[in-house]
């Protein structure tokens, strides 16, 4: 599991420690049937005295994170919020392990939001900046916006050939009819009163 989770992310060897964390955190909290379908955690509690220890909600090893700035250290003008790279799960006290690669800071917070599809590292193992992320999105609409086109040919095409074949075995066609064709918006509409 760590392996997976540090090549699924695109995170570098020397994460290992950290990845080995988290992966025994979240299995140390995942039910087993061995153990009658408690989680290992709840069966040392009720076997040794052990001071609970709260449960945070699982997330994507290696995904972006964006720690929240408080406003005593920041301006107006600053943004609210730093991009990190999240790596597991505080042994010491209730919190996310967010780490900043550019400062080589680790910061223990619950104040973050997930982004968990978002890659911190890119293929190559160097950090995805927000222009480069924005490219790669829109580089996916415009795949997926030339799947749609093709489709629509494909429509077209099979709508002209019909009209073609009742030509050539001499039925009169209907010039003013149109085909009505429903296609997947790209954005939502909105609706507006008038």
């Amino acid at each position: 599991m760590v392996r997976a989770s540090l090549f699924g992310m695109h995170m570098s060897r020397s994460y290992w420690g950290e990845a080995a964390k988290s992966v025994v955190y979240l299995i140390n909290r995942t039910p087993s049937r061995v153990i009658d379908f408690q989680t290992p955690q709840q069966r040392m509690q009720s076997l040794l005295s052990t001071p609970y220890l709260p449960n945070l909600e699982p997330r994507v090893f290696g995904c972006t994170a964006y720690v929240h700035i408080p406003k005593v250290l920041r301006t107006k003008l600053d943004p609210c919020a730093t991009r990190y790279v999240f790596v597991g799960y505080s042994d010491l006290q209730k919190g996310y392990k967010c780490y900043d690669p550019h400062t080589q800071k680790l910061h223990i917070t619950l104040d973050v939001s997930f982004r968990e599809i978002e890659l911190f590292y890119s293929k190559e193992g160097s950090i995805i900046s927000s222009q480069e992320e924005q490219s790669s999105n829109e580089h996916l609409l415009q795949e997926s916006d030339r799947n749609k086109f093709v489709e629509l040919e494909n429509i077209i095409e099979q709508f002209g050939s019909n009209d073609t074949n009742e030509k050539s075995r001499g039925r009169s066609t209907d010039e003013d009819s149109q085909i009505n064709i429903e296609l997947p918006l790209l954005t939502p509409l909105t609706n507006e009163s008038s």
